[in-house]
């Protein structure tokens, strides 16, 4: 049976997984290759979970930037390139969990720790994902994160309460999806946590420095993503 799904099984969903992806414009050419080599390194780093957290959250991420584009084309906050995920997106989300897998890979005693760290990143990538897409179309008042002064919908740092609840909820998604593989109520309630943390961690880095032109939006993702993920792996070391 491994064998099965190291050779046949899984290098068939992440092919499939691509292939289909590219087909329906969901990424470019440049994210397809960089999706496909970092599932690869997911998969030989820590396993069929961690590459599951990376399939839940593309899916769960690509339903949300899909839903009322029309909506937010009219406001001007459709994602760059059309929606289509780039080499850029999948750095920016998955370039944490990437780099733990590698380390797992070539540290195997650390291979627990890097999976759960891996899917705090993921928490907080989709966390981040539906409070954007959901609070954007659903967001009655927009507030600075940082003054809590009124703030127009979409600006950098710029929260609603109906977005921090979909953010709650896209953690949730992905700390839940993990209950194929753990079963205990202390491990979904750090990746949830780590989840938000991090989420609001990006919002503070957008009102903060990229809104002084010292970060763009991946690098803003991509440190926000580190933060969820070091919260998980204290989290881990000290509660579990």
């Amino acid at each position: 049976m491994e064998l099965f799904l190291q050779f046949i099984a899984i290098p068939t969903a992440v092919i499939a997984a691509v292939v289909i992806s590219y087909w329906f414009g969901k990424i470019d050419l440049t994210g397809a290759l960089a999706g496909a080599l970092l599932a690869c390194i997911i998969w030989m780093g820590t396993g069929t979970r961690s590459l599951f957290g990376l399939f839940l959250f593309f899916v769960l991420g690509t339903l949300a930037s899909s839903w009322k584009k029309d909506l937010k084309s009219k406001y001007k906050l459709e994602q760059e390139n059309g929606g289509r995920r780039g080499i850029s997106n999948v750095l920016a989300n998955g370039g944490i969990a990437g780099m733990l897998a590698l380390t797992a890979l070539l540290t195997p005693e650390y291979k627990d720790i890097a999976d759960f760290m891996i899917a705090g990143s993921f928490a907080t990538a989709c966390s981040d994902t539906f409070s954007s897409e959901f609070g954007n179309v659903y967001g009655r008042k927009y507030f600075d994160i940082i003054s809590l002064k009124r703030a127009n919908r979409g600006n950098d740092g710029v929260i609603s309460m109906e977005g921090l609840l979909s953010g709650i909820i896209g953690s949730a998604l992905i700390a839940f999806g993990t209950l194929l593989f753990r079963t205990d109520a202390a491990s979904i309630a750090i990746l949830i946590f780590a989840g938000l943390a991090g989420n609001l961690t990006d919002s503070i880095l957008g009102a903060s420095l990229q809104r002084k032109g010292y970060l763009d939006n991946h690098l803003v993702n991509f440190f926000a993503t580190l933060s969820g993920a070091l919260l998980s792996g204290l989290a881990y070391l000290t509660l579990l």
